[in-house]
């Protein structure tokens, strides 16, 4: 699978389990600069951004930038504060989303999450997978 077809299937995947949890979705076209709008009962807004987060020794890497091409060059630049609310990560071999909130990645480079239990049993400073299941709400 292609990265383009990664990117379809994790921001599918998203939009159905924003549904199932009662969220509004709404797809951006083209190059717009957020990939998914949800709308809460609340009313609240968000910007989303996906991404397809694979499985490595128990974790996943959530990257806190995006990469794109400009004048056939792949460039990479990395998401500010603004750029988004919600970062939803697709782990293809659970087939789950997580979702993260944008002050909880936004200075760092990527966020590591804890998948499955650590083989030394250590808990301690670890990002576990439980924390981001529920999509999140603002203060």
């Amino acid at each position: 699978m292609n990265t383009n077809q990664k990117g379809a299937l994790a921001e599918s995947k998203t939009i159905s389990d924003l549904i199932s949890k009662g969220l509004f979705v709404y797809i951006g076209f083209g190059d717009s600069p957020v990939d998914l709008i949800a709308i809460d009962t609340d009313g609240e807004l968000y910007k989303i951004q996906v991404k397809y987060c694979s499985l490595k020794n128990g974790y996943i890497d959530v990257n806190n930038y995006i990469i794109t091409t400009k004048h056939g060059k792949l460039m990479s630049r990395k998401y500010k504060h603004k750029d988004f609310d919600v970062i939803a990560a697709y782990i293809p071999e659970l087939d789950e989303c997580i979702y993260v909130i944008s002050d909880k990645i936004c200075n760092m480079g990527s966020l590591r999450i804890r998948v499955l239990k650590p083989l030394n049993k250590q808990n301690k400073r670890i990002n576990h997978k439980s924390d981001f299941v529920k999509f999140p709400k603002r203060m």
